[in-house]
């Protein structure tokens, strides 16, 4: 028997490492704990949440649809801050993992502190990157489709039936940044910078 049969191990996060990780050693016989902290959507958010659900998206109102586009804020210094139907929960209790409660300069992202970090926080981060994405890596395409279709294996039909190049639609705070970029987008290239639509894998 293998050593790796022989263990019981335990996982730290359920983020996209955490995930993989706890998959390769479950693919080889072991036992798998994962431990995550833990935070989740607060009860009333849940009960809505879980309202919107049981219903199809066509019977929802423009006060419900608002409801669940509105999740984008600022934090104090400017930083666009994504939440998870109006509540903070992935964020809280983040600021003990940072040097004096701040990100380093120029981090523009707080730890998830939330259960299920893979399907709550990372998981829209999964869609495969197209040609054009990759343009300027040292890595051709080719090289990662092994890699990609592997990932994909893991997860619902709906990561993988989402073609690459599809244009999916911008929220209006996409739709702003986007603006604001390409209106400047000459004193951008000087400093090196190119903004472009994100490929993000969606449900129906």
């Amino acid at each position: 028997m293998s050593p790796v049969r022989e263990q019981h191990y335990a996982v730290i996060g359920s983020g996209p490492s955490g995930m993989a990780c706890a998959s390769a050693l479950l693919e080889s016989g072991a036992r798998v704990t994962v431990i995550d902290v833990g935070r989740d959507l607060a009860p009333e958010r849940e009960a809505k949440r879980t309202a919107l659900a049981e219903r199809s998206p066509r019977e929802w109102s423009g006060a419900e649809r608002a409801w669940l586009t509105s999740d984008l804020q600022r934090l104090g210094d400017g930083v666009p801050v994504k939440r998870l139907f109006g509540d903070e929960f992935v964020y809280s209790g983040a600021k003990w993992t940072l040097l004096n409660g701040q990100p380093p300069k120029n981090f523009g992202q707080w730890p998830s502190q939330a259960l299920g970090g893979l399907s709550r926080v990372w998981g829209a981060a999964l869609k495969r990157f197209d040609a054009q994405d990759l343009a300027s890596w040292p890595i051709p395409l080719g090289t990662l489709e092994r890699h990609y279709a592997a990932v994909e294996g893991r997860f619902a039909q709906t990561l993988r039936s989402v073609p690459v190049n599809d244009a999916l639609p911008l929220s209006p705070q996409a739709h702003n940044l986007l603006s604001r970029c390409q209106a400047r987008q000459s004193a951008l290239r000087k400093l090196g910078v190119k903004v472009r639509r994100a490929s993000l894998a969606v449900s129906d």
